[in-house]
């Protein structure tokens, strides 16, 4: 059963290969690798397909899974969207549905009201992968701040007759870091309004509330804290020099969509596109992030830190390196790699896609 299991998601993650180098790297016996490649064609998982050499010969067999094998739908839930998409088999899109969520949408009753909604939309689904901003366990949200909810039991309007994975959004964006780009070991941190992480080692995933860590005292944070890190190191410290104003963390989260919007992408837009122009307003917040990820990394000991999320830029990146390793000895934290990612399409939804089709071809076989 393993190495069926080895074989198809060998197949999910490379889409076309030949029966050779399936072989070579998992490391199984040609006649062990064609009884199981025999199954999965009768079954109607995997398909071979003949590709012309270029030389003289016989066509080239490659094997790849059927497209319409499986479809598993990905929902992300955040502070400013639910977002649904449907994948097949090769991580192509399907289906996608937005809704964006008002203010006064932000509590339990709105987000199931659309959960269930978008739900609606999608049929003879295989899987279904859901991530979520704050701390998530067993089926529910127990709690997340900048969501305003606490205890959302989603698994109770999701059906029960095929595998559901449910995770927090950092965490899936571990998983996406470790199926393309590889590794065993990191941290992956998530920038933008909030500031989220999550702490990688081989298969263990572990987010963590970054924003929430107490820095000192402080304003009081939308969480209910006083002092925590988003109050110091955030878009949100960035925004209020860039528009030289008056109003508090809470204003800005509770506002955001109607008051700050605008004024938020535009310098973000001026941080990727021309950062000369705002450096001066990250100037703090990049000296207290870059602290607080050293005193991390001295706990975790990765071997390299992953920045995604729509708040970062890559000069920001290149910044907290040389800031970090500038405060503490070379022996704690040169070794470790700072690497920006950003925005990348999906990834949040293909991480928790890739979990919950894991899930799904062990209950093929």
């Amino acid at each position: 059963m393993k190495r069926k299991t080895d074989v198809l998601m060998f197949l999910f993650k490379e889409k076309l290969i030949s029966r050779r180098d399936i072989a070579k790297n998992i490391g199984i016996p040609n006649s062990t690798l064609s009884y199981i490649l025999q199954e999965l064609s009768r079954r109607g998982i995997i398909e071979s397909i003949y590709q012309p050499r270029q030389a003289r010969g016989r066509p080239a067999q490659v094997i790849t899974l059927n497209r319409n094998a499986w479809k598993g739908l990905s929902i992300k839930i955040g502070r400013e969207s639910v977002r649904f998409v449907l994948f097949d088999t090769h991580m192509n899109v399907l289906k996608e549905r937005f809704f964006r969520v008002k203010s006064c949408q932000r509590n339990n009753q709105g987000y199931l009201q659309l959960l269930k909604k978008g739900l609606r939309s999608f049929e003879k689904i295989s899987c279904i992968g859901i991530c979520s901003s704050g701390t998530v366990e067993d089926g529910k949200i127990v709690f997340s701040p900048i969501m305003n909810v606490r205890n959302l039991e989603v698994q109770k309007i999701l059906p029960r007759d095929i595998p559901v994975i449910f995770m927090n959004d950092v965490e899936a964006l571990s998983c996406f870091e470790r199926f393309f780009f590889k590794g065993d070991n990191f941290l992956v941190i998530n920038y933008g309004t909030g500031i989220g992480g999550a702490f990688r080692k081989g298969n263990e995933k572990k987010f963590f509330d970054l924003g929430h860590i107490i820095i000192s005292n402080g304003e009081k944070c939308y969480c209910g804290q006083n002092g925590c890190l988003e109050t110091f190191a955030s878009d949100y410290t960035a925004l209020k020099k860039f528009v030289s104003g008056d109003f508090s963390i809470i204003d800005f989260v509770e506002l955001e969509e109607e008051k700050f919007s605008k004024s938020l992408e535009s310098l973000r837009k001026l941080a990727k596109k021309e950062p000369q122009r705002v450096k001066e307003y990250y100037n703090d917040s990049l000296e207290i992030l870059s602290r607080v990820l050293g005193n991390i990394c001295l706990i975790f000991k990765p071997e390299k830190v992953v920045f995604y999320g729509e708040g970062i830029a890559e000069w920001m990146v290149e910044e907290i390196e040389k800031r970090a390793k500038k405060q503490f000895l070379k022996e704690y934290l040169n070794d470790i790699s700072f690497i920006y990612r950003g925005e990348i399409d999906h990834s949040w939804e293909i991480g928790v896609y890739i979990e919950a089709a894991k899930i799904l071809i062990e209950s093929f076989l």
